[in-house]
């Protein structure tokens, strides 16, 4: 990767290129004064250098999908006062990237996804004065143990993504304003919270884990959501008749659960719905015949004991259940 001294450069997107090699380690020599650089979507391999971490007047780094290795330089989230974006996302980088005492700067949105990373999610530092971070995805990685409480009272984090990994423990509650909350695919257990902030959940995905009991009161809260999935768990009792009140939902799945009885007809008030599956419970009855109303000509099969709906814009799924 050739590169020339320029100390007037601030914007360099090199994204795309098909380069391969390493990230040289005299950036700062060379681009002393960058603000936003985007080396993603190559072929560049080895180790972030840790002269990275020198690049003070740095706003945006983008170094994902690449073939990079190695462990994350902690001068990333220490020595770049001003940085307030980094995506590392779809490398080959490893190490306990969030562990220890975390100060996450000036930061507000980072990608750790689809890595290597391993280890617990550590304290945050006492010396971190403000909370300014709105999005933190480390999905498809190897974390382990549970989700600290502070993760649950920042007031600014929006969207937190821990999907497939190796979490578990009960999820704590708190005051953090969630719009897209992705928990699935890692070993949460117990009932599933009834005090989280619900009030700007648009994404809620809590499937594929070990949670019990019933679902909860609470989630009547969730006026604004649009995807709901508790599907996969351990859940029990009855479909609640309140999910049919949430007019936003577009995707409910329930599937591979304990639950029983019939299947309220509030569910036919769900007109934005184009995705249902309550297959894999040991619910008892008919499919309300309104849910075969809500759009368009309806296609019904019996297939090994799963009767699926299908209709033009719609899917509605309830098997494994008779």
């Amino acid at each position: 990767m050739p590169l020339y001294r320029n100390a007037n450069m601030r914007w360099l997107d090199m994204s795309g290129n098909g380069m391969i090699g390493t990230i040289p380690d005299d950036l700062p020599k060379f681009f002393p004064n960058i603000k936003y650089l985007n080396l993603s979507m190559n072929s560049l391999s080895g180790v972030i250098p840790s002269s990275v971490g020198e690049l003070s007047e740095l706003w945006i780094l983008g170094l994902s999908d690449n073939e990079l290795s190695g462990e994350v330089p902690k001068g990333l989230f220490t020595n770049i006062s001003g940085l307030f974006f980094l995506k590392l996302s779809k490398n080959k980088l490893h190490g306990q990237v969030l562990s220890g005492n975390l100060t996450w700067g000036s930061l507000y949105l980072v990608y750790l996804d689809s890595n290597h990373f391993t280890g617990e999610i550590g304290i945050k530092s006492s010396k971190e004065k403000h909370n300014s971070l709105i999005t933190l995805d480390i999905s498809n990685n190897l974390f382990t143990g549970i989700i600290p409480d502070w993760i649950g009272n920042m007031s600014s984090l929006s969207e937190f993504v821990v999907r497939n990994n190796s979490f578990e423990g009960r999820f704590p509650c708190g005051a953090s304003p969630f719009s897209f909350l992705d928990i699935s695919q890692n070993s949460f257990s117990g009932p599933i919270p009834s005090c989280l902030n619900l009030q700007n959940m648009k994404h809620l995905l809590l499937g594929s884990n070990k949670f019990i009991g019933s679902i909860p009161k609470s989630f009547r809260n969730l006026t604004q959501v649009l995807t709901l999935d508790i599907g996969n768990n351990y859940l029990s009792g009855r479909i609640p008749e309140f999910l049919g009140e949430l007019s936003n939902l577009r995707i409910l799945l329930l599937r591979k659960n304990n639950l029983s009885g019939s299947i309220p007809m509030q569910l036919c008030q769900l007109s934005n719905v184009s995705l249902i599956d309550l297959s894999g419970n040991s619910l008892s009855g008919s499919v309300p015949s309104c849910l075969q109303n809500i759009t368009g000509p309806t296609h019904l099969a019996f297939l090994k004991g799963i009767l699926m709906t299908y209709l033009l814009g719609s899917s509605y799924s309830y098997g494994g259940n008779c």
